[in-house]
């Protein structure tokens, strides 16, 4: 009889905590996340990266992530064209630095993450790129694009 009165109790108190807790998180308000894909593989055919999806549109407010899922290289997402426009327009950043002419992550093993908060509109082209030496014995950016893709923000 314990035993049972014991499990009422407990379904009781489970209720209560339901009916009481789970409103309020409704109220919560938690920014939106957008997932881009970096996947594909690199292989002595050539590269074969892809992003997933290419062009986004997203409103104000939206976190954006990208996820290096590729197999056996690293990458790095750089904004080069209008970088300071775009780092106007984040916050939140998470693995960006602005450096001298862009916005850049570092080069993200497979399975590392960066990601941004978009606070301002507009249209932010940027790059994926893979480690290449032989640019940086040049004075270049030590990196060569790999795929292209674009953020909109409404």
């Amino acid at each position: 009889m314990k035993k049972n009165h014991a499990c009422w109790l407990s379904a009781l108190l489970m209720l209560w905590i339901s009916l009481s807790v789970f409103p309020l998180i409704d109220n919560l308000s938690a920014a939106e996340c957008q997932l881009i894909r970096i996947f594909g593989e690199k292989g002595a055919a050539g590269n074969q990266i892809q992003i997933k999806p290419v062009e986004v549109t997203i409103s104000r407010d939206t976190c954006v992530v990208w996820i290096n899922w590729v197999q056996g290289s690293n990458m790095r997402i750089i904004f080069r064209e209008d970088a300071k426009a775009c780092r106007s327009a984040t916050e939140s950043s998470s693995g960006f630095t602005e450096k001298d002419s862009f916005y850049t992550t570092s080069f993200l093993p497979r399975g590392g993450t960066s990601s941004l908060t978009f606070v301002g509109k507009g249209k932010f082209r940027y790059n994926i790129e893979i480690p290449d030496v032989s640019r940086s014995s040049m004075g270049l950016p030590p990196g060569q694009i790999v795929a292209k893709g674009t953020l909109i923000v409404e």
